[in-house]
């Protein structure tokens, strides 16, 4: 147990933040399993169109490993096959008729997790589709279970923009999480149970076979990517599980009822959000199922506005991300003498840069766009990403070494310990307008298709 005070970071005071108040959705129209969302991996198709299927039929499994396999979350039948170039699969469409018809696999309790292997462990997982929630880095890819961890993370807090609640999320379902846990920790001696400072709910205060580590300090003080680098650094050769609290409840909803879980809690947040509050609803639902009417000229973000994925009505909910952010799409134009011109006085013009009134005088909480304010310049300063990160990285050499595809130099300089989220709240305060997210991103690719 420790406690981490993390000095370098930024908190942005967005407006939209969601009520801890829960919204049951009427069943959705149609479900989507996006397989483009699972790094790496090449799938075998399991079904074809117009197949019936029921909650928890596998729809695909991976080319590597035939007991890894990826199942419906509803039961009807199958809408649509989306493929991309050179055929790779790109999601799975279920028009759905109804979420009670269900496949059931062995039920589990506390005495027989705690009897089994892990061997057993994971092969109940993967027939049940819950298997991927547990991912592992480098390269954030689904968790090898032939490979023993050095670690696993279990992430119960959240400092990025509006992020959801995990204490929130997880209420009501302490059982399925008290046993989702269980079942984790078969895989590794070392299991980190990371809690931001303050109480804590009791199962998480109570949390058993784990160790409680206390994070203080704003964004990222909520990453996992933090987590990891102050208590077990990733080197070369070395690997390390990662997990939320809400998915070890849903592994532990699937073990007590032997059914792939159906439903989740989704928070919608954001200034432009139609309501601010949680939902449950079918997972992988269409957008538009729950949010109905979006204003004009509005932005959605599938997760937070730092690390999320810019989205349409007609997509689905992402396999990992609980949180819908809307904010505006922004692109007004200002003129010489308005407060927002880039030469103007700024009061209503938010940054991290004393460049602006609105650093004097700040607000409680702002209602930020999409604006990108600015366009793409040449790194000047190499050492104004570190005071945003508190990963010890010298970020400009290794953009420089992504850049120059200098696989050696990535290694070196730490690239092993990253995540695009990692670099998020830096790309957000870059006066250079450099995308370290998607440098970082192509950087990962390389190393995991190279070294």
């Amino acid at each position: 147990m420790g406690v981490y005070n993390i000095l370098q970071g930024h908190h942005i005071p967005l407006e939209g933040d969601a009520e801890k108040k829960l919204e049951v959705i009427p069943q959705a129209k149609f479900v989507s399993l996006q397989t483009s969302e699972f790094r790496s991996l090449k799938f075998t198709m399991l079904v074809k169109e117009r197949d019936e299927v029921k909650v928890g039929t596998p729809l695909c499994h991976a080319k590597t490993d035939d007991e890894l396999v990826f199942t419906s979350t509803a039961a009807g039948k199958v809408h649509k096959i989306v493929r991309g170039p050179k055929r790779v699969l790109l999601s799975v469409v279920i028009e759905v008729s109804n979420t009670s018809d269900k496949i059931t696999h062995e039920t589990w309790d506390t005495n027989k997790v705690s009897a089994a292997s892990s061997q057993e462990i994971a092969s109940s997982l993967k027939k049940g589709g819950v298997w991927p929630l547990l991912r592992q880095r480098p390269f954030a890819g689904i968790a090898d279970a032939s490979v023993t961890p050095k670690a696993i993370f279990i992430n119960v807090m959240a400092t990025a923009p509006l992020a959801p609640c995990q204490a929130f999320l997880t209420t009501n379902r302490e059982d399925d999480f008290a046993l989702g846990l269980l079942a984790v920790s078969k895989f590794s001696d070392q299991v980190h149970l990371c809690v931001g400072a303050g109480h804590q709910p009791k199962h998480f205060a109570n949390a058993e076979g784990v160790s409680i580590e206390t994070f203080n300090g704003v964004h990222p003080a909520g990453l996992t990517g933090t987590h990891i680098n102050e208590i077990s650094p990733i080197n070369k050769g070395e690997t390390v599980w990662f997990i939320s609290a809400s998915q070890i409840a849903l592994i532990g909803e699937y073990l007590k009822t032997g059914s792939t879980p159906a439903e989740d809690i989704i928070a919608l947040t954001g200034a432009n959000s139609p309501k601010q509050l949680y939902v449950r609803v079918n997972r992988g639902a269409k957008l538009s199922d729950l949010l109905g009417e979006v204003k004009e000229k509005s932005r959605i973000i599938l997760g937070d506005v730092l690390n999320g994925k810019k989205a349409e009505a007609d997509d689905f909910i992402s396999f990992y991300k609980q949180q819908i952010t809307i904010i505006p799409e922004g692109g007004t134009r200002y003129y010489p003498g308005e407060d927002k011109y880039w030469f103007g006085p700024g009061k209503e013009s938010y940054s991290v840069w004393p460049s602006f009134l609105s650093k004097l005088f700040p607000k409680d909480k702002w209602n930020l766009d999409a604006n990108q304010n600015g366009g793409d310049r040449t790194i000047v300063i190499p050492d104004i990403y570190e005071k945003y990160s508190p990963i010890d990285i010298h970020y400009a050499y290794l953009l420089k070494a992504i850049m120059a595809e200098d696989i050696e130099a990535m290694e070196k300089l730490g690239l092993y310990e990253l995540d695009p989220e990692d670099v998020a709240l830096p790309t957000f305060i870059c006066p250079f307008k450099v995308n370290l997210a998607e440098v970082v991103d192509q950087g990962l690719n390389l190393l995991e298709k190279e070294a």
